[in-house]
């Protein structure tokens, strides 16, 4: 009991910083351009066993980032609890802009969590989380070269964050310029690739990557 004693009052006194064991900071970025991201909601959560249901959560702190992107965070923690830092599900901004969430990284570039970043006592933690705007994207098809209603194109697009946004097809011969159907995908280079099918003839596969960083709105128009 006397070195059980011990223990608990090296870690109740343990202190990240400022005299808090909990001390968080760290920066919104956008990693395509490099530029912080202001008012940013931040929960910090504890996380306490409960007999019933497992486990239940309070919020005991939030704060915002600053103009710069900039944040802070330091509490004192309770010995027996878990503490989660959250970001705001939403993904908007008090400005109402949309984000697309990369993740919680180290300041040297190493990955370290998604949608909430587990929190440990008594450490000072210095942390990126990355976020990217969404692009609004139009798609739009002309097959020049058409031979029949057969004629088929299957396209597979894909972010730079190696997420698939999907594959779609495209039958027969089709000038398709639809003017309002946007879809968001985040900002940074977009891989476009392409098969053509055509009866009689081989199937020719294309691909193009696609710079979004320099517009909130493009239209990619797609030949074959």
């Amino acid at each position: 009991m006397k070195y059980l004693g011990i223990i608990i009052l090296f870690v109740l006194a343990s202190c990240a910083k400022e005299g808090k064991n909990i001390y968080i900071e760290g920066r919104v970025v956008n990693p395509v351009t490099g530029e912080g991201i202001p008012n940013i909601r931040f929960e910090l959560k504890k996380v306490k066993p409960d007999l019933q249901i497992g486990s239940s959560s309070k919020t005991v702190k939030i704060v915002h980032s600053d103009e710069n992107g900039y944040f802070r965070v330091a509490h004192n923690g309770s010995l027996f609890n878990r503490y989660l830092l959250l970001f705001d599900y939403e993904l908007e901004n008090t400005d109402g802009v949309a984000y697309h969430p990369i993740g919680f990284k180290e300041v040297g570039g190493n990955y370290i969590g998604a949608y909430n970043l587990e929190v440990p006592k008594g450490e000072y933690l210095n942390v990126n989380l990355e976020l990217t705007p969404y692009v609004r994207v139009r798609f739009w098809h002309r097959n020049l070269n058409c031979f029949n209603s057969n004629d088929s194109i299957h396209i597979f697009r894909q972010d730079q964050y190696q997420y698939a946004i999907g594959d779609y097809k495209r039958y027969g011969c089709i000038i398709e310029e639809p003017q309002n159907s946007y879809i968001l995908i985040p900002q940074g280079d977009l891989t476009m690739s392409w098969t053509v099918y055509r009866e009689n003839s081989p199937a020719e596969s294309f691909s193009e990557v696609i710079d979004l960083s320099l517009n909130d709105t493009t239209t990619f128009i797609l030949e074959y």
